[in-house]
Formats: C-alpha cells, sequence, structure tokens
C-alpha cells in the first residue's frame, strides 16, 4: 500500500530534488519585504540571532513559499540580524509534485478494471508513477527552459543558455523510453498491451452480434455473454430522461440491487411521503417463450438508497432474451423528481453444481 506522500518522495529522488535543511542570517532593512537565499520553501522558522529561542510569531508575517520571500505586517527595526531556518528544494515544493503525481496517477491507471487507487496500487508500479510524474515535471523545466536563448557580447563572449534546453529534451526523452519499456513489459500503464474480439454487425437488423466469453471444450455451463462499451462513432448519444443503469440477473437465481440515490453527507433523504413506481416490461424485440406475465421488481427504500429485489421463483419466469426495459419513477407531492431506468439483462442460469466434481 502507498501513499501520495510516499510517490512525491520517490519522485523527488528521481528527480534529484530532495529537501535539504537551510540556516541563513539576514538583516532587516526595515522594509515589510526579507528576501532569502533558498526557494520552494517548506518550512521556515524566523528568530532574531541575539536571542534563539525567541521565535518570531508566524501569524507576524506571510511567506512566498516558490520564491523564498517574507512579508512582514510590522517589519523589525534596521539593521536587525534575523536567523532563518527551515527546508527547502531546488526544483518544485511538494503542493507542485502533488500536482504532479496525481495526474501521473490518473494516466498510468486509466481504463483500469477494477478501478485503482493509492491503497490498491502494486508495489511494482509504484516505480512507474514516479517516472511518470518525473515526466511532467520534466516538462514544466523544458518549457521554462525554452525561453532561454544564447548570448553573444560584442567583445566576443558566447554563452549557451540553449544547452540547458538540450540537455532537458535529451532527459526527457530517455525518461519516456524507460516508461515505454518498462510498461510493455509489466503490461501496465500507457503502453500496455491490449487484445480485442472484432465486433460484426449483422446485415439484417443493423445490431451488433453478441459475443460470449471463451470456454474451454469440455465446459457445459451457458455461455456467458459479454457486453462491451459501444462507442458512439464519433456522434452525440442523446440525453435520457433519468439516470440510467444496466441491471443483469439469471433465472433462477435471488436478485438484489442497491441504488444510491444521494451520499452520505448530504442533507437529502427520503420520507414516507416519497412514491415510487416501478415496472418491468418487455420491449417489441424480445421473444415470449409463452411467458405471458412479467415479474415486478419488490421495491424497499432506505435513508438515500432504493433496494431492487427479485426472488428466484419470478426470475425463474423471465426469458434470456435481453430485451426487458425498467424504470423507477419517484415522485415527491405529486411532483416527479427523478426517473431511474435502464435495461434488464437475461442471462440462463449457471448449475449450482458442477456434474465433473464428485464429493465423497
Amino acid at each position: 500500500m502507498t501513499t501520495p506522500e510516499a510517490l512525491i518522495q520517490r519522485v523527488r529522488l528521481e528527480m534529484a530534488d530532495l529537501k535539504r535543511p537551510f540556516y541563513e542570517v539576514v538583516t532587516s532593512s526595515g522594509v515589510s519585504r526579507l528576501d532569502l537565499q533558498a526557494e520552494n520553501l517548506e518550512s521556515v522558522f524566523l528568530y532574531p540571532k541575539d536571542s534563539p529561542g525567541d521565535l518570531i510569531d508566524p501569524e507576524t508575517y506571510s511567506a512566498d513559499n516558490a520564491a523564498g520571500r517574507i512579508f512582514f505586517e510590522n517589519p523589525p527595526a534596521h539593521g536587525t540580524m534575523l536567523v532563518a531556518e527551515g527546508e527547502s528544494s531546488h526544483l518544485f515544493s511538494d503542493e507542485e509534485f502533488e500536482v504532479f503525481v496525481d495526474s501521473a496517477f490518473a494516466k498510468h491507471t486509466n481504463s483500469r478494471n477494477p478501478s485503482m487507487s493509492y491503497a490498491n496500487l502494486p508495489p511494482v508500479e509504484e516505480h512507474l508513477v514516479a517516472i511518470l510524474a518525473k515526466i511532467e515535471a520534466l516538462w514544466v523545466l523544458l518549457t521554462s527552459a525554452a525561453y532561454d536563448i544564447n548570448i553573444h557580447a560584442p567583445e566576443g563572449m558566447f554563452v549557451p543558455r540553449a544547452q540547458r534546453y538540450q540537455q532537458l529534451r535529451e532527459l526527457l526523452q530517455m525518461t519516456e523510453a524507460q516508461y515505454k519499456e518498462l510498461s510493455n513489459a509489466l503490461g501496465v500503464g500507457l503502453y500496455t498491451v491490449e487484445m480485442f474480439n472484432l465486433r460484426r454487425v449483422s446485415r439484417l437488423t443493423g445490431r451488433y452480434v453478441p459475443i460470449y466469453l471463451d470456454r474451454e471444450i469440455d465446459d457445459t455451463r451457458p455461455a456467458q455473454r459479454v457486453f462491451p462499451e459501444i462507442s458512439p462513432m464519433g456522434g452525440e448519444v442523446p440525453e435520457t430522461t433519468g439516470v440510467s443503469h444496466t441491471l443483469q440477473l439469471y433465472q433462477g437465481r435471488s436478485f438484489e440491487k442497491v441504488l444510491e440515490l444521494f451520499e452520505d453527507d448530504t442533507e437529502h433523504t427520503l420520507t414516507v411521503d416519497d412514491e415510487f413506481e416501478v415496472s418491468v416490461f418487455r420491449t417489441k424485440f424480445a421473444s415470449h417463450r409463452g411467458r405471458e406475465v412479467i415479474p415486478q421488481f419488490e421495491l424497499e427504500k432506505t435513508s438515500t438508497t432504493v433496494i431492487l429485489r427479485m426472488s428466484a421463483e419470478d426470475t425463474a419466469r423471465l426469458a434470456a432474451t435481453g430485451s426487458y426495459v425498467w424504470t423507477v419513477i419517484w415522485r415527491r407531492d405529486d411532483a416527479e423528481i427523478t426517473r431511474l431506468e435502464g435495461t434488464l439483462l437475461v442471462e440462463e442460469g449457471y448449475p449450482l453444481k458442477s456434474p465433473h466434481i464428485k464429493i465423497t
């Protein structure tokens, strides 16, 4: 298990930008601004040189951490010797590294199923996230160095300021190649190799032909259908009037689904006067197979959720066609608040016991 703070320290190590303590004696000029030599201050303490135990109240001054400047409300007298102590870094502060780490983590774990968090990130991928955050930081330094130009003096002096840009670009290219190589080797991240099945569209109906999970040759269980995400093909999908959910159940198995209506920390709660209308109906493309009566969901509501249930006897009465639609209309004071709707996918139930296993 890792944390953002641990990743920031790893990125600092990759960037060779570790925090270092500083000790600086400065003389007050009597103005409200005090310039320090250190930059990217992480912590700073001020006290008079003659009395180290008397720290200056932090409420009486503010610090520009990036520039290394102190601004006093009531500046010390002219000529007062002050000591500034703390930690600083050369390139970036912890807040800036936090932006790089969050961006790198989101890119590295994009489209990961199940979704990843800092808590369940595998240890082997911590180095990859750190390298990707290093790439983010190098791009910032490269942009800053792009404004530096070479200096040619009339006396013949030449200052190659653009050399910093060239060195940063070479370092960035090597770092990107390192991340790509490790990503391909481990099969994770932005350059992971993924394999998909091409989907065929039926010429008769213009719809996708269903695909199923691969099985062993002696696996006699019913085929399990796969429902990949459908691409909008560059078009715009019309918005529905409510919140759309796709529910999946199996014939002969009891079903229960909890729909979260609110976050727990909100002030909205369900009341006893709220009314819900639940309906399950068959589309015109469904196969009846002699099933004329469609069982309905049993609804239970709590303070923040709605629970849909259907018994095993009722699910056995549904046809495995995947052509059912369900809706839940929530009303309060005869006014429709929201509509929950979606597709109900019915699959053939798997046998509870495998015929290939003999229990003795």
